[in-house]
């Protein structure tokens, strides 16, 4: 007997604004299903002309999510690797570029593929407490996309943002603030309200409006960063073929396991 499918993603319309949870385990490990059905809702969040806005949030409070979904991963052929990744980027874009308040409700780590997810809404809001948020591809002899890194100096800077990547740290909400990763550190419980007050008063003001003045922002964004896909691609794939690429890939997998054994 074939086992049911279990959604990665749930979505709730609230006073007209979509809450879209991930929840495939504790982690919300970044995988082929959860990608789908996340574009699944951020597709109904664009042409449903009742909803006004939308929270990305975890159903847990203590991964956002920990990023690609490396154990399931980690040994696809190289035509699988390149559809995930091509199917992540559309993801990002097209979160990025929603005509529609967008705003991540930050309840717990967010890491890597995860950091990226947020920083591709309009804005973020971090609980306190030892939440951590960055970008450490690094570590895993890996480049960021080239989409992550438009959207990444964008927000905020050059310099800031070499540093983020060029270091792989992981950083407490304070210094997200300070950076420029977070707009907002609040207590976890006043996270999600926080984020829905903010996308309310958003989508209340005149649609056509934030639609130009979205477009503007991120028009530009998208177009370097198709630009740069291509070669970014190529240099992606290879670096997770190569024998250091492997080798930190396999280290991050070990690092990766424990969190697997809590998740369910």
């Amino acid at each position: 007997m074939v086992s049911p499918m279990v959604a990665k993603v749930k979505m709730d319309i609230v006073e007209k604004v979509a809450v879209v949870r991930m929840d495939s385990s504790t982690i919300n490990p970044i995988s082929f299903e959860l990608i789908g059905e996340m574009a699944d809702a951020i597709k109904k969040v664009r042409d449903d002309e009742d909803i006004t806005g939308l929270v990305l949030a975890s159903a847990n409070d203590k991964f956002f999510s920990i990023g690609f979904d490396l154990p399931n991963i980690i040994d696809i052929p190289d035509d699988e690797l390149r559809r995930f990744y091509r199917l992540f980027d559309r993801l990002c874009l097209d979160l990025y570029s929603l005509p529609k308040p967008t705003i991540s409700a930050i309840t717990g780590h967010a890491i890597a593929g995860g950091c990226i997810l947020a920083l591709c809404t309009d804005q973020r809001i971090i609980a306190d407490g030892r939440r951590l948020m960055g970008l450490n591809e690094i570590d895993l002899g890996l480049p960021v996309p080239s989409t992550t890194w438009c959207i990444l100096k964008d927000l905020v800077g050059g310099r800031t943002a070499r540093t983020i990547v060029k270091t792989g740290q992981l950083y407490g909400p304070d210094d997200c603030l300070r950076m420029g990763l977070v707009d907002t550190v609040a207590p976890v419980e006043a996270v999600l309200p926080k984020a829905m007050e903010a996308v309310k008063a958003l989508g209340a003001k005149p649609g056509e409006d934030l639609v130009a003045m979205k477009r503007q922002r991120t028009g530009p964004v998208e177009k370097e960063a198709r630009a740069m896909f291509e070669q970014n691609e190529k240099d992606f794939l290879a670096c997770w073929r190569s024998e250091e690429g492997r080798k930190r890939l396999r280290k991050a997998l070990d690092a990766f396991k424990p969190h697997l054994k809590h998740s369910q």
